[in-house]
């Protein structure tokens, strides 16, 4: 065999090796590629069902089970997001039918519940220190502030309010609260202590809002404080905002109920509606703020309100007038 001829034959070798090899790795390496490529996009257009048919045990292959295991985990977690929504929607259907019952309700009792104040005030003074009817008096004129604040409560979560911001000095209104809710924490022999931060500014707030806020933090802790023991109101400044904490030395909180506590309707108490940190929660959220809590059972909690400097965005286009 000549030298040519031998070259000719090594050359059509190496070029069917070319060949051979060329489609091995098409087959083996691009091809799976692709079909890896087609399911990512398709797991990118919302289908959560693509998966990517490819064995072996090679980096393309594991590569290949990793995303069959990702897109199986995307699908599980968007179906519990899915059914939390549809949850969310059916509770938030019910909570407005319940709103506008709670509407109707307290309106038809705020009217005559009116002149039955004003009736109390007028037995409250006819009886003056008698010693067998002022007790019963004053026993009835407190279940009937029971009942005003039951309607209250009602007619804020009903129909909650837009804030109207103005400059507000957070100071000045932890000490309205604090002389509001005095009488009831000394009848039950509580003191409210304060801790006002001098350097804490004016923000853009809703005073009534906040007031109602915070009234119903702090007698929330004063009721769950023994007698003799005490609660307090502290403020502070941080960064961009101002933080309000009303804290208590009460019972606590089962770490069961933290998350069930803000919801409407939820109590642990046998009197109230429910509603209180309810409201306190959306007239915090409605400034652009937020509200945590500590609580270690035994030993008390701590709420804190926190209120930015300045008017957020989205509550700057509220106030215009476009649906946040």
């Amino acid at each position: 065999m000549t030298l040519r001829r031998v070259s000719s034959v090594l050359a059509l070798a190496f070029a069917v090796l070319v060949v051979v090899a060329a489609w091995l790795v098409t087959g083996g390496i691009v091809a799976p590629v692709r079909r890896l490529l087609a399911a990512t996009r398709r797991v990118a257009g919302g289908d959560l069902t693509s998966r990517v048919d490819v064995e072996g045990r090679d980096e393309i292959g594991e590569l290949a089970a990793a995303f069959n295991e990702m897109t199986s985990e995307l699908a599980e977690a968007s179906a519990r997001v899915e059914e939390l929504h549809r949850r969310e929607i059916e509770r938030a259907q019910q909570l407005a039918t319940v709103g506008e019952l709670a509407s109707g309700v307290a309106h038809e009792i705020k009217n005559p519940l009116v002149g039955i104040s004003n009736g109390m005030d007028l037995v409250m003074r006819r009886v003056g220190d008698d010693p067998t009817l002022s007790p019963i008096a004053e026993e009835m004129s407190r279940q009937l502030e029971r009942i005003e604040s039951a309607v209250r409560d009602l007619l804020a979560y009903a129909r909650p309010s837009e804030p109207t911001r103005e400059p507000t000095e957070v100071n000045r209104v932890v000490r309205r609260v604090v002389t509001l809710v005095g009488p009831a924490a000394d009848r039950r022999g509580v003191h409210v202590r304060t801790a006002l931060d001098p350097s804490v500014a004016e923000i853009p707030a809703d005073e009534e809002l906040v007031r109602q806020a915070l009234v119903n933090l702090l007698m929330n802790a004063v009721q769950a404080t023994a007698p003799a023991s005490e609660v307090g109101v502290r403020t502070r400044r941080a960064e961009a905002e101002v933080q309000i904490e009303v804290w208590d030395r009460g019972r606590g909180i089962p770490p069961q109920d933290l998350e069930n506590i803000f919801k409407p309707f939820y109590t642990t108490r046998h009197s109230g509606t429910g509603l209180g940190l309810s409201i306190t929660r959306e007239v915090v959220e409605r400034h652009g703020g937020r509200i945590e809590v500590e609580s270690e059972v035994g030993r008390g909690s701590t709420f804190r309100i926190a209120l930015p400097l300045s008017v957020p965005v989205e509550s700057e286009g509220t106030r215009s007038g476009v649906d946040a």
